[in-house]
């Protein structure tokens, strides 16, 4: 379950925020995306906004109040969970393009490292920056080679620094459409969210005995 606030990104479109590879997408038109839908829940069409465009920011995700507050785009991102609760703007199916990397050269690179094979819980912190990701099971990686299994422990670090600290991102692109879920002002709304592998440097890795709150 991801909590996130993806409306408002620091700086201005088109500055850099992460390596030339990365390109983040949120489309709400993705076939078999667990969000997919015509329209958000304020009757806009839903749309594909770059969040970000070949390491540079794109525009943010916007529902009708705040498009008309800040003169953004309408992405068609107003989303609630049901009739009680008010729209705001929302991520959908979330996409990190595939680059061209190959997973294998990728690891092949790490002298000491964590490959995650299955990631848990995440969250991040709007107001500080901070994302946490649980590690349900992954890999030690030790001179190239993936060797014994890991489990139990979290990953860390500053969202916008990690992004920086993107050194690859590989070609075996693949989405999880059946179990995302977004919470944001206590509301929670179905989403999707696919990646390919990545090599991340400089992410600090815990046990799960010292594993921050999942609300």
């Amino acid at each position: 379950r991801l909590e996130a606030d993806t409306a408002a990104p620091p700086g201005k479109a088109g500055s850099p925020v992460a390596p030339e590879c990365v390109t983040l997408i949120d489309d709400g038109t993705l076939p078999g995306g667990r969000a997919t839908t015509p329209f958000d829940d304020e009757g806009a069409p839903a749309g594909r906004t770059a969040l970000i465009r070949n390491g540079a920011l794109g525009n943010p995700l916007t529902d009708r109040v705040y498009a008309y507050r800040t003169g953004f785009p309408l992405t068609g991102n107003g989303r609630r969970q049901d009739y009680r609760h008010p729209p705001l703007p929302r991520m959908t199916n979330l996409i990190l393009m595939p680059g061209t990397d190959r997973p294998g050269d990728l690891i092949a690179d790490v002298k000491e490292g964590l490959y995650i094979e299955t990631p848990g819980r995440g969250r991040y912190d709007p107001e500080t920056g901070q994302t946490t990701l649980e590690v349900v099971q992954g890999r030690r990686i030790e001179n190239g080679r993936l060797t014994r299994p890991v489990g139990g422990v979290w990953i860390a670090g500053n969202g916008l620094d990690s992004l920086r600290r993107i050194v690859g991102v590989a070609d075996d692109f693949r989405i999880d459409a059946g179990r995302g879920q977004c919470l944001k002002a206590g509301q929670i709304v179905p989403v999707s969210s696919g990646a390919p592998t990545l090599l991340v440097s400089g992410l600090d890795i815990e046990p799960a005995e010292s594993e921050p709150p999942f609300s």
